[in-house]
């Protein structure tokens, strides 16, 4: 199978690899070129903060509102996304920074201020009391619809600290309301799935446009790292996501990071 960086490139959309990109080391970022060469580029959503190139990542080290990049494509259709990120700032309970999720969750006056999960929403538990990572599929209506009964879904992942690097991977497919969810760190790929056609209904109805990076839950303190994502136009299974968890790791690994 063709691939893009070690990706495979079939139903590919958006390929995001700061370390493919020729940024200079120390420089600030604010928008990333799409590298599977569907001009899919991204820039940083209002009030980010804007991280820096290094040689393995894109970081930020004083704890803020985060940063997320902005995506040109549109949220509630079917997907597949992998993502690779590293939390650094100090652990505090009820803290559930988001990963990835929809444009229409940010308020008007952006990430600085405002809360940025609302709707369908990947985030993480860092403030459990284990040396473990959570991460989770959260879907906030309001107080209305959640996911299969549950705030949250996901899984929790070995990990030597709740600062480790760790790969979310999951796929949403609207014919058949099918939600995978597939998650590691230090330890094995772990996983959940479930149908929900309240939550499909939920995230449909939704609208705006994906965006992923490190963003803030209720208060500015989130810092760390992105390593990379990579985005798909078709719904994975378990085993497809898994692929491309190994395809992240393997790309992580090249860099230096060997603790995935």
């Amino acid at each position: 199978m063709p691939e893009i960086y070690g990706f495979p490139d079939t139903d590919l959309v958006g390929l995001w690899l700061p370390t493919e990109e020729g940024l200079t080391l120390g420089a600030n970022v604010s928008t990333l070129a799409d590298l599977s060469g569907n001009g899919n580029n991204v820039s940083l959503h209002l009030g980010a903060q804007v991280p820096v190139a290094t040689a393995t990542s894109l970081q930020t080290t004083v704890a803020g509102a985060g940063f997320m990049f902005d995506t040109d494509i549109p949220w509630g259709q079917e997907f597949s996304i992998v993502l690779a990120t590293r939390f650094s700032h100090a652990v505090a309970s009820g803290t559930y920074p988001v990963i990835h999720q929809s444009t229409s969750g940010f308020q008007s006056g952006g990430m600085g201020v405002s809360n940025p999960e609302t709707g369908v929403t990947i985030n993480v538990d860092h403030g459990a009391a284990a040396a473990n990572i959570q991460p989770a599929m959260f879907a906030n209506a309001g107080g209305g619809v959640n996911f299969g009964g549950s705030p949250r879904k996901g899984v929790t992942i070995d990990a030597a600290s709740h600062n480790a690097w760790f790969i979310t991977a999951w796929s949403y497919k609207p014919s058949t309301d099918q939600f995978t969810f597939r998650a590691k760190a230090s330890g094995a790929i772990l996983g959940t799935s479930s149908t929900d056609g309240p939550t499909a209904a939920y995230m449909e109805a939704f609208g705006g446009l994906h965006a992923f990076g490190l963003g803030r839950y209720l208060t500015n303190n989130v810092s760390g790292e992105f390593h990379g994502t990579a985005m798909y136009s078709t719904a994975k299974d378990a085993d497809g996501l898994d692929a491309l968890i190994t395809s992240m790791k393997n790309h992580m690994n090249a860099v230096g990071i060997d603790t995935v």
